[in-house]
């Protein structure tokens, strides 16, 4: 296995190399590929920190990272410290009050912040207000058409400007001529892929992180039991733990001690995102979110209908799409999971009260009704309780998503 990640310079108006854009790879083709954003951040993190290490990726520059604004509300960018990189905000999307606040927190804590790219269609001045850095994308914005608003962004103090997409000389002197302080595009400079072997987590250990992360509380023995059995996962926590977010006042000398030294948040961040990263090599994000929504829903139907059972039907929902995840058949994914003989009944289509829970919320899933109906009447359970449980279930999982920066 391998990593791609490319860099591409970021020039001054020497032609001088001040910093390098790291951009999202997943081959040997150099391009972008079609992945949710905030997925690609989150593999471009783990990755270019935690492996290869950002500051070797860069030479010693400042790094620029694309962050999504969902990545933002997530808190992506505090995975790293706030002296190696810079925070491209991207602007696709409305300007809102939540966005601008998470961007003010980050200010507050001395991230320092770019724009990527200022569209004048918007009203960007509140987050201009906190950017060091706004880049222009003269691809889709011509200089010509924003001279204005380049006049008004140079009276900002501590501000600079950036043009990208630089394809010819002419570009570059425009863009010189017009006062821009950074330079970025074909003309000067291509992207360069770097590639590195990949230090590769084992699937299973992955999922069992997965079950963990979930649950209400963390519970680091059994967490630090799963890190211990994978050397990557162990690698990749020390290299977490060093990275400079956190004053290091002791040694540390266990996996366990290095997660408690986090705390629950931080432990949360950092599990989060190598899960993340490890489902991001080519499955749809929303195979994962979907997954955490089934096993809210049967825990809701158990409670109602067998409570003993809440925590075996809340993993028979969990791992019901396994197979659509990993490509591999269910019984041979359950073969390497230590689960109870009922939940891989449940899984493998045995009839069990679990089975027949799973039935009921595939049948709603897919609004089968008269599947639907059958299933109630065998739980014994009114059917026109399930949209409520089902609210509560999407509730639940978009709450998880908030609170644990992006589980999955």
């Amino acid at each position: 296995m391998k990593i791609y990640t490319a860099r591409q310079a970021v020039l001054n108006s020497k032609k001088r190399l001040v910093a390098y854009e790291l951009l999202f790879r997943n081959s040997r083709a150099n391009s972008f590929p079609e992945i949710d954003p905030v997925i690609a951040t989150s593999k471009l993190i783990a990755d270019s920190q935690f492996i290869i290490g950002l500051r070797r990726l860069t030479s010693g520059k400042k790094a620029l990272i694309k962050f999504h604004h969902q990545g933002i509300l997530q808190k992506q960018p505090e995975l790293l410290p706030n002296t190696d990189f810079i925070v491209e905000v991207m602007t696709d999307f409305i300007p809102n009050p939540e966005v601008y606040e998470a961007c003010r927190n980050l200010f507050h804590k001395n991230y320092t912040l770019a724009l990527d790219p200022f569209t004048p269609h918007f009203d960007w001045q509140p987050y201009c207000n906190l950017c060091r850095l706004v880049k222009f994308d003269i691809s889709r914005t011509p200089l010509n058409s924003v001279i204005a608003d380049i006049h008004k962004l140079k009276q900002l103090k501590n501000i600079k400007l950036m043009a990208t997409k630089i394809e010819t000389h002419e570009d570059f002197e425009l863009a010189k001529e017009l006062g821009f302080d950074y330079f970025q595009g074909y003309f000067l400079c291509k992207p360069q892929l770097i590639e590195q072997p990949d230090m590769v987590s084992h699937a299973q250990t992955v999922v069992l992180l997965y079950t963990e992360l979930v649950k209400e509380e963390l519970n680091y023995d059994r967490i630090a039991n799963l890190v211990e059995q994978d050397p990557a996962l162990c690698y990749k926590l020390m290299r977490f733990i060093n990275s400079g977010l956190f004053p290091l006042r002791e040694e540390i000398n266990s996996i366990k001690q290095g997660l408690i030294y986090l705390g629950d948040q931080n432990a949360k961040r950092f599990l989060n995102l190598v899960v993340t990263a490890h489902f991001a090599k080519d499955k749809p994000h929303e195979l994962i979110r979907m997954s955490t929504i089934r096993a809210k829903f049967c825990d809701v139907i158990a409670q109602k209908v067998a409570p003993s059972l809440k925590s075996k039907s809340f993993l028979v929902g969990l791992f019901s799409l396994l197979d659509a995840i990993f490509d591999r058949s269910m019984e041979v994914i359950l073969k390497q999971l230590p689960l109870g003989k009922d939940i891989t009944d449940a899984l493998i289509g045995e009839e069990n009260i679990n089975r027949n829970i799973l039935e009921l919320v595939l049948s709603y899933e897919s609004g089968s009704w008269q599947k639907i109906e059958s299933q109630c009447n065998k739980l014994k359970i009114d059917q026109a309780d399930l949209p409520a449980f089902y609210y509560e279930a999407i509730k639940w999982s978009d709450i998880l998503y908030n609170c644990t920066q992006d589980p999955l």
